[in-house]
């Protein structure tokens, strides 16, 4: 059951395929039950162990989250501390330090660091999380800006 193209590849989404599969259902089963601010940076996080020249297969995926979800029970907390992880490890990735993360240590200094945030009575302290975008890929802008540019070529000879 084909659904649609995906947003950044194009390639069809098979849902069918993904249910198939016990821990594909299992993670797409936990991640639509999540808030709608909660999902993006988890996954985010997730996608920090994805080795350079594979994918994360669906039951290390479901794994990590499962992982990461017990590390504390305020979810805005951890959606705040992967959004920080993600922003920090991803700027590191670009000065060439591209290793997939190997265990949660750094998302858990990170939540240590933050959780006054969320144990004060201060509530303007307590945000929702930045949806950082995923840098490895180019922008919706920058794609057509791309296309543009690619097409001018052609026009031009």
């Amino acid at each position: 059951m084909k659904l649609n193209r995906c947003p950044v590849c194009h390639s069809h989404i098979d849902l069918l395929a993904l249910v198939e599969d016990e821990a594909g259902r299992d993670l797409l089963k936990q991640v639509a039950g999540f808030e709608a601010w909660l999902s993006p940076p988890l996954l985010s996080y997730i996608a920090l162990f994805k080795p350079a020249k594979s994918d994360l297969n669906n039951a290390r995926s479901l794994k990590l989250l499962q992982d990461v979800l017990a590390l504390h029970s305020n979810r805005k907390l951890l959606a705040l501390a992967c959004d920080v992880t993600v922003q920090k490890i991803r700027a590191s990735r670009q000065t060439g330090n591209a290793k997939p993360l190997r265990d949660h240590n750094y998302l858990k200094s990170v939540i240590d660091s933050r959780k006054t945030e969320f144990t004060s009575n201060a509530p303007a302290a307590v945000t929702q999380p930045t949806i950082v975008p995923n840098t490895d890929q180019p922008s919706a802008e920058e794609l057509a800006r791309q296309q543009q540019a690619h097409f001018a070529q052609f026009k031009s000879s």
